[in-house]
């Protein structure tokens, strides 16, 4: 999937989960006396409007029921399959879903940072989905560059 696509496909997502408490009219504030026990029913606890974190950690959990989702129906697939090339193909289906889970993860969170004014958290996020999506290879020399040299490491 092209970077675009994981980042419309994240937009589309938030939108689903936004797009019902948009809807939502806030309920009028109770007037309670000066000097009067404020107590809350379980029941009213319940039907309590969803905090903006209750609703990231639902975006979030959505996300990642989908992929465990879509895992599982790989892995049904898969199994009972001797090794060969469609078993590796079905693998690297597998390895494919977990990397775009794990990346629209990373775009819903650098999202729902900003929209809290969370610049840091953010830039975070971006920065793992930067490091997620091009890996730096690794730095590989000659082994004699890496030696010390003579009485160098030696007390």
């Amino acid at each position: 999937m092209h970077r675009y696509h994981r980042i419309f496909a994240g937009l589309a997502l938030l939108t689903l989960v936004f797009a019902p408490a948009a809807g939502q009219q806030a309920a009028s504030p109770r007037v309670v006396p000066a000097g009067a026990a404020i107590t809350v029913a379980p029941a009213e606890r319940a039907q309590a409007a969803p905090t903006a974190r209750g609703e990231e950690t639902r975006a979030l959990l959505l996300i990642q029921d989908e992929a465990r989702r879509r895992v599982a129906a790989l892995a049904r697939e898969r199994a009972g399959l001797p090794e060969s090339p469609q078993s590796r193909a079905i693998d690297a289906r597998i390895e494919a879903v977990k990397l775009d889970a794990q990346a629209n993860l990373l775009h819903a969170k650098a999202a729902f940072a900003l929209r809290r004014g969370d610049l840091a958290g953010r830039n975070a996020a971006e920065s793992a989905l930067e490091r997620l999506l091009h890996p730096r290879p690794a730095v590989v020399g000659p082994q004699a560059a890496i030696k010390p040299a003579d009485g160098a490491g030696a007390k």
